[in-house]
């Protein structure tokens, strides 16, 4: 009996805090479950709104495509170098196609377009430099500073009118790329996926092997 009321005492006496304990440990468990699970659902819905805006964006794209392809473009577009002198880009155009990369300064899509000014160095490894053009808008007037810019390329370089080329990519700022001749008619318009860096490589390897070839 003496035992047993002693146990009984022990019991009272460091009980309650064996509870405490037992329940402060099953929390801090439950707890950390609870933040896994809570990052699991935060990770799932974050992968289910970039599939979501992936798939916006290749529908824009898609539509923006069908939409501009074999578009004819106004003629007489004027444009400017680096030192202000003035051109038209019909003077360029011939029976014999050019690849176009067209952009508007924006900061949001500057990596994708860092990323088309190398493959086009790249690909302008040609004797005729006039095969490739870059068209810019851009909102930095100073003329040192583009003119700078355009002596780091390999590729000529002009500006013109935010929506010169009156085609809906300019009005989303987009950058984008197309083939264009003397017919004025926009072929094989594509827009760059900055992430998808493959599916820009196999463009620029088409492009290639259809107009850069050597022959």
């Amino acid at each position: 009996m003496k035992l047993k009321k002693a146990t009984l005492k022990k019991l009272k006496t460091f009980g309650p805090f064996v509870l405490l304990a037992i329940l402060a440990f099953t929390s801090i468990r439950y707890y950390s479950y609870y933040k896994h699970a809570q990052s699991a659902v935060t990770l799932i819905s974050e992968q289910e709104n970039e599939a979501i805006r992936m798939i916006h964006k290749a529908s824009r794209n898609f539509n923006l495509q069908t939409e501009t392809e074999l578009r004819k473009i106004p003629n007489n577009i004027d444009m400017f170098d680096a030192k202000g002198n003035k051109y038209n880009l019909d003077d360029f155009l011939s029976e014999k196609p050019i690849l176009i990369f067209r952009y508007s300064n924006s900061s949001y899509y500057q990596k994708c377009i860092n990323q088309q000014i190398k493959h086009l160095n790249k690909l302008n490894t040609k004797k005729d430099k006039t095969n490739i053009i870059i068209l810019a808008s851009t909102r930095d007037r100073n003329t040192e500073s583009f003119s700078k810019f355009a002596n780091s390329l390999k590729v000529p370089i002009f500006r013109i009118a935010t929506n010169a080329l009156n085609i809906s990519a300019e009005n989303q700022k987009l950058p984008f790329l197309f083939i264009l001749n003397n017919d004025h008619m926009v072929k094989h318009f594509y827009i760059p996926d900055y992430p998808v860096q493959t599916v820009t490589d196999n463009y620029y390897n088409s492009i290639e092997y259809r107009y850069f070839r050597e022959q």
